[in-house]
């Protein structure tokens, strides 16, 4: 629908489809309701990836999505290929150790994750929006960002195949979202914003990783392989200024 209707539609939409969901109780995990277990798993992967394009639009929209405060308990889908999923299975496998069917769709579903668990008993600052609070320091939110992509590192960049067309999109994709959370974290604040007062290794900085973004978006436009991509990443990658 990006290329249909505008950022706030598509958001009030979802909340419709999200309303639905919880209403077919894919809020509440699978496991808890005793419900076989492929059909768990469908719903947990229902459930998560509209959490995640709730997360994906209020972004668009300069909203914080209510799902980071909201008590559901649905699992994470879980990292297997297709193929190793039967309808007469009483019990998942083991995880698999790699690149998998869904690992393009759970990097992304570990930001959410991350930031359900890491947030403050109370919901505060601290919790959720800390990248834009001033009262965080710099070092303090890079360290958050670095243990973010460390994960990531360790669950899929590391098993990612520079020949893989879709390996090359995770990789980019994770890449580009590090990026951006270290510019947020950099940014000065919306109310009387005034880049002047950043010393200039401090713009210097926040050039560089704007740069870099730059880079990635083109190397997604380039890149002659993730040409079939074109209609997801146009939606991650916001350039309409460039247009």
């Amino acid at each position: 629908m990006h290329i249909r209707a505008r950022p706030a539609v598509v958001f009030s939409l979802l909340g419709i489809a999200s309303r639905i969901a919880e209403r077919m109780g894919l809020h509440r995990d699978g496991d808890a309701l005793g419900i076989p277990v492929l059909r768990s798993e469908e719903r947990r992967r229902m459930w998560w990836q509209l959490q995640h394009l709730e997360m994906a639009i209020a972004h668009l929209v300069g909203s914080i999505t209510m799902t980071i405060y909201a008590e559901w308990d649905t699992k994470l889908p879980s990292n297997l290929k297709d193929c190793a999923l039967r309808p007469d299975m009483q019990a998942l496998p083991p995880e698999h150790r790699g690149v998998t069917d869904m690992s393009h769709c759970l990097w992304r579903y570990q930001i959410l994750h991350l930031q359900r668990v890491n947030r403050a008993p109370d919901g505060s600052i601290e919790g959720v929006a800390w990248l834009l609070s001033p009262h965080v320091a710099l070092a303090d939110k890079d360290a958050k960002i670095d243990i973010t992509e460390r994960t990531l590192n360790e669950m899929f960049l590391q098993y990612c195949e520079p020949l893989e067309p879709l390996h090359t999109l995770i990789q980019i994709g994770v890449r580009s979202f590090i990026l951006a959370a270290r510019r947020l974290s950099r940014q000065p604040a919306l109310v009387n914003a005034k880049i002047s007062e950043m010393s200039l290794q401090e713009r210097e900085d926040f050039l560089g990783i704007c740069m870099k973004s730059l880079e990635y978006y083109i190397l997604l436009q380039k890149t002659e392989s993730l040409q079939g991509f074109q209609w997801h990443s146009e939606v991650y990658s916001q350039w309409p200024a460039c247009k």
